[in-house]
């Protein structure tokens, strides 16, 4: 689970938040304290701090300071890359092509460093047991799950990708218990997804939300799992959203190995004789 997201969304006493402050002006500097520095810094007791520690399911001090410097690096810029522009007007093909290669595998390192490994073994076995998986979202960002959607009904696996304004509201209200509904936004600002999301949360399907850290409105107190894609791309989107973009193929790629290993055999078999009924040109 996320720090920084925990420490904004939590329910703290008054003496706590006064650390989380602290904590949210001055996170690299923290990186350097000890406990009773942060305490100080914070005008708290010590125990005070150990008792935010416990709260936010960390066994000691340390430990917490290990998942800041986590988050940390998954937030701020890299120095040598603009993730907004990372190009410039100038830049020789050879710098085009060593900037946006680095860029992606940057990329895929942060997310990876956001992964919470027992969260996505649950997410795939939801995925794997529901008889439909739907995916809610806006057109800027569900077209890079379409292949998952074609990968997954190459064994015989149904996917909704619902981004119509129209829709959403409609399909949300029909779902149950046979039902995994993902829903993918990058700031949760969208206010039709916001309906979505309530819906989701009365209904009786499965629930997971892939996002960012920029998503101060919704995220894991509330939904069922919570995923986050690389948080260094700052909205409006100047150049691409090519870091967002990136997370999102990479996250669904995952999704797609971890549901096709639960039932291996099986799938490799049905992918078998439907390719026997195919005559390949």
């Amino acid at each position: 689970m996320n720090i920084l997201q925990k420490i904004s969304n939590g329910d703290f006493t008054n003496s706590e938040k006064c650390i989380i402050s602290f904590m949210l002006q001055n996170p690299t500097d923290v990186l350097s304290m000890d406990l009773t520095e942060l305490a100080n810094a914070a005008f708290v007791s010590p125990a005070t701090v150990s008792r935010l520690v416990k709260k936010l399911g960390y066994e000691n001090y340390y430990e917490l300071l290990i998942a800041l410097a986590r988050d940390i690096k998954a937030t701020l810029p890299d120095i040598n890359i603009d993730y907004n522009l990372p190009i410039t007007k100038d830049m020789r093909m050879s710098e085009i092509l060593t900037t946006i290669t680095t860029l992606q595998h940057n990329v895929i390192d942060e997310s990876l460093n956001m992964m919470d490994l027992s969260k996505l073994e649950e997410a795939c076995l939801i995925m794997s047991e529901a008889e439909v998986i739907d995916i809610y979202g806006t057109v800027f960002w569900l077209p890079m799950v379409h292949q998952f959607k074609y990968e997954m009904k190459r064994i015989g696996r149904a996917v909704n990708i619902i981004n119509e304004v129209s829709e959403l509201r409609f399909n949300a209200l029909r779902t149950n218990e046979k039902h995994c509904s993902i829903v993918v936004t990058y700031s949760g600002k969208d206010p039709y997804l916001k309906d979505v999301y309530d819906i989701l949360m009365a209904s009786a399907s499965k629930t997971i939300l892939v996002t960012s850290l920029a998503n101060h409105y919704y995220g894991e107190n509330t939904f069922g799992l919570t995923f986050y894609l690389c948080s260094k791309m700052q909205l409006p989107i100047v150049y691409s959203n090519i870091s967002g973009m990136v997370s999102l193929v990479w996250l669904f790629n995952i999704f797609y190995a971890g549901i096709f290993t639960l039932n291996y055999e099986k799938n490799i078999q049905y992918i078998k004789e439907i390719n026997k009924k195919i005559k390949y040109r």
